[in-house]
């Protein structure tokens, strides 16, 4: 996962933003609880709102509890969501997509660093692997194909980024199971779509130095930085991003979900325009501004 995905914190109330805080933090501790603390590092935003999203989509309440943060030693003790098997579930999906991201890096380039971290996560993503059987070969199929577009210089924009859509769309499918509905699917898929074009345009200027496969590069071969994409070709790049982004909100609005949904809502409609604006601005995701 990237961490692209935040609620707008000027219309947040206070009472999402704790839980929002609070999911964060239990899919932390679950993830060092099961997984041994190493993997913690991987918890994001994005796996933090698809928690949220599928325990209100199926009903699941939480309760809390109030711990010590490993990052945090001396300071007082945190509330956060008491694990339960959902959240342990997509501790073991976020585990699994951590590993094949930082695998997919290592093939992208010769990255020790990244080698080094994909062999150091190989035994808890196995471990992970065995609490959600399947969502492995899923992940894996997708990465694959994505690889072989990736390596053919693929240039249509759809046909990329539905591979990382439809693992996106999957895992969630094996998440809810029986219980699962075309919208949510497609609200999962869209999404997931979003995640990987704004992690290029992110990304932009960093993959034309070191020649890595990027999108919106092969699309614009004559543009030498972000700045003159934006400037040149700014309308082109929006009109990507407003009509996935449209697609998300047409499925979320026909979705039911079984608790007040203001967290979900300020994400949906406010946080992700928030961050595709911010971006195409030239603002890296990890602003502070937008950071939890």
């Amino acid at each position: 996962m990237f961490g692209y995905i935040l609620p707008e914190r000027a219309h947040l109330y206070i009472k999402d933003f704790d839980l929002y805080r609070n999911f964060y933090c239990g899919i932390c501790k679950s993830m060092g609880r099961q997984f041994g603390q190493k993997t913690r590092f991987s918890i994001n935003y994005d796996i933090t709102f698809l928690t949220i999203v599928v325990h209100n989509f199926l009903g699941v309440d939480v309760s809390y509890e109030t711990l010590k943060c490993i990052t945090k030693p001396f300071n007082k003790s945190k509330q956060m969501v008491k694990e339960n098997e959902l959240t342990d579930k997509m501790s073991a999906i976020n585990v699994i997509l951590c590993y094949y991201k930082v695998l997919d890096d290592c093939i992208d380039g010769n990255k020790t660093s990244r080698k080094v971290l994909a062999k150091s996560l190989k035994k808890a993503k196995n471990k992970a692997s065995l609490q959600v059987p399947g969502v492995e070969e899923i992940i894996a199929k997708r990465y694959e194909n994505l690889r072989a577009l990736e390596g053919n210089k693929e240039t249509s924009i759809d046909k990329v980024a539905d591979e990382f859509a439809s693992m996106m769309g999957e895992i969630c499918d094996f998440v809810v199971g029986e219980k699962k509905q075309d919208n949510f699917t497609k609200l999962c898929y869209n999404v997931g779509k979003w995640i990987y074009l704004i992690d290029a345009l992110d990304d932009f200027d960093d993959d034309l130095k070191t020649n890595d496969y990027n999108l919106f590069v092969l699309n614009y071969p004559e543009i030498k930085t972000f700045h003159q994409l934006m400037e040149e070709h700014g309308n082109d790049v929006s009109f990507t991003f407003a009509t996935t982004i449209n697609s998300i909100t047409e499925n979320f609005k026909e979705i039911k979900f079984s608790f007040n949904q203001d967290l979900i809502n300020n994400v949906v409609f406010r946080g992700i325009s928030l961050m595709t604006k911010g971006i195409m601005r030239g603002e890296r995701c990890k602003q502070d501004y937008l950071k939890f």
